[in-house]
């Protein structure tokens, strides 16, 4: 059934460690937005184009799929919807209580989740994950 269902399939484990890697892959996902985010303003604080970043770190350690896809959107500013902010929030909020459950320490996904909670406080939470340009520009009101 599988086969016919999807290309790419791993068994992660019993009950239950599907759910566990979904919450993995939106962990790096919310951290590398939010990494990617600084990377643009640290490039243009320090004179470097940040759409020329992605092509430099490509093949490198520091490379991703998220880098390769939303540095030049986040550059540009560019806010059209490729996601929510409300629905990271809502996955960010289940890792959370499921590292709590397992007395897991997640020091920096507990800063990324909380620069979530402040995107939906300013009303962003339907809005893409561009946003963090507006939050690190100071403009989100």
């Amino acid at each position: 059934v599988m086969r016919h269902l999807c290309a790419n399939y791993t068994l992660m484990g019993p009950s239950g460690a599907g759910q566990t890697t979904k919450l993995i892959n939106q962990l790096f996902c919310a951290v590398l937005f939010q990494a990617v985010a600084e990377a643009v303003k640290l490039a243009e604080a320090g004179g470097v184009d940040p759409k020329a970043i992605p092509a430099a770190l490509k093949g490198g350690r520091a490379d991703s799929s998220i880098m390769q896809e939303f540095m030049a959107k986040f550059a540009a500013r560019d806010f059209s919807a490729t996601g929510r902010i409300d629905n990271m929030l809502k996955d960010l909020d289940s890792l959370q209580a499921f590292a709590l459950k397992t007395k897991t320490p997640m020091p920096m996904t507990g800063q990324v989740v909380e620069i979530h909670r402040l995107l939906c406080a300013a009303g962003l939470g339907s809005k893409d994950s561009a946003e963090m340009m507006r939050l690190l520009d100071g403009k989100t009101s």
